[in-house]
């Protein structure tokens, strides 16, 4: 059995760095909904948004209760335990995210808003074909005669966004735009991702072509440029500013036509990111032959500790390195949105979202709050987002003219990331100045 030890390092930093929440969008009385239309929460006077947070995690296998195991301390991958979840006819995902909102102030009277904010995001996902983990597993032999593609494809974006928001009401419509200055901190991108393996049938030959490509910037370090010989980089510390500049922009469009019914429309994340020092490109276009040991010399963990196999098979990953600035189209992702007054205390809405960078583009999501007297604002939602089916909680309390709120989009598998292949957690605090 083999076990996969060293892809646990960069999981680990992705974690400490996805498709959009689904609950926030919801919660009319919290200032951030409009992190998702710049248009919405049109309550008047001073808003001031302390430090907020989002964790969101989804991984098309095991949750990580189930797939980490420690051995002497160290943590590892069981690949067997790995393979038992994946799906058999398409890649698998993985998604960590993380965004703080360090600080948010809107201002808003009759016709006009104002708003500044601060958001630290960090954005991971990754996709790996089942062969992969089969061939950790079970070796070659399942494969002669037949090409596999084993390239796993990797998306990391650590950056700052400085949103400036302005808006303006006209009658029953409110116009929104927050154009973003951006500073990029970490960044690794596999815009080309091809690794084919293919066994003789009739020899002890075994040929991999690949062509693979990634950039990175301050993520991994490769030693002697080989693919199968990185290291994590933790030189390069989070900062607010940095050499690596970009500009995005969102947009929304919030219409009510009477006092019970409000519709939206939203693009957020169009942009790009500069990266220029200390970006890497490496890329590995190359077809080989590795001839003279069987299948299971390879890849089991008996022979794979032999100098001879590993140096030939890193052979076959060689990479080319080249120095040169890249630049990032960030993904938009687009939303709708139907909100309906049902009484006063009852309210209901449906939410659709677009991101064209996963397999399972579209979400679809629902929702039923009902307010207090005391402005006590709790609700639940249902909805379907990498094609799972999720039941959400979110409330929010006033304190004064204080507000504190918290969402859960999917408590179905449990209420912490580690027992939960999708997971996502909104949490903060507002202060109102004066209220609507």
């Amino acid at each position: 059995m083999r076990v996969v030890r060293q892809i646990i390092p960069m999981v680990s930093s992705l974690m400490l760095s996805g498709q959009s929440e689904v609950t926030l969008p919801f919660m009319q009385s919290v200032l951030q909904r409009d992190l998702y239309n710049p248009a919405a929460f049109q309550d008047k006077g001073w808003h001031i948004g302390l430090p907020s947070a989002l964790y969101d995690v989804y991984h098309a296998g095991p949750a990580f209760a189930e797939l980490i195991e420690r051995d002497e301390g160290d943590p590892f991958i069981q690949a067997s335990s790995l393979l038992n979840e994946l799906s058999p006819e398409q890649d698998n995902l993985g998604v960590i995210n993380w965004r703080i909102q360090t600080v948010k102030v809107k201002y808003t009277n009759e016709h006009w808003s104002f708003g500044f904010e601060h958001e630290i995001v960090s954005e991971s996902d990754f996709t790996y074909p089942t062969e992969l983990v089969e061939l950790y597993v079970e070796g070659n032999q399942p494969y002669i005669g037949e090409e596999i593609e084993i390239g796993p494809d990797l998306h990391i974006e650590n950056l700052n966004s400085f949103g400036f928001l302005i808006s303006r009401r006209l009658g029953p419509l409110n116009l929104a735009i927050r154009p973003k200055l951006l500073t990029g901190v970490k960044l690794a991108y596999t815009p080309r991702s091809s690794a084919r393996l293919h066994t003789n049938e009739d020899f002890y030959e075994i040929t991999l072509s690949t062509d693979y490509l990634l950039y990175n910037v301050g993520v991994v370090n490769f030693e002697g440029d080989n693919l199968l010989n990185f290291e994590v980089d933790e030189s390069q510390k989070f900062a607010l500013f940095t050499p690596h500049t970009g500009f995005g922009l969102d947009g929304g469009i919030v219409w009510a036509p009477s006092d019970r019914l409000e519709l939206g429309l939203s693009f957020t994340d169009l942009g790009s990111i500069h990266w220029n020092a200390g970006a890497s490109s490496y890329a590995s276009q190359d077809t080989r032959t590795y001839a003279g040991l069987s299948g299971i010399g390879l890849f089991s963990v008996d022979q794979i500790e032999l100098e001879g196999a590993l140096d030939s098979l890193r052979a076959l990953f060689e990479l080319a390195s080249i120095d040169d600035d890249i630049k990032i189209n960030r993904t938009p992702n687009y939303y709708g949105s139907v909100s309906y007054q049902i009484t006063s205390s009852f309210r209901a809405g449906l939410q659709i979202q677009y991101n064209s960078r996963f397999s399972s583009p579209w979400v679809y999501a629902a929702s039923f709050s009902t307010f207090f007297p005391s402005g006590l604002d709790v609700g639940a939602t249902v909805s379907q987002k990498f094609d799972q089916f999720q039941l959400g909680f979110y409330g929010a309390v006033p304190v004064g003219n204080w507000l504190i709120f918290a969402a859960l989009d999917n408590v179905l598998q449990g209420l912490t990331p580690v027992d939960s292949n999708q997971f996502n957690v909104r949490a903060g605090v507002n202060y109102h100045l004066q209220k609507k």
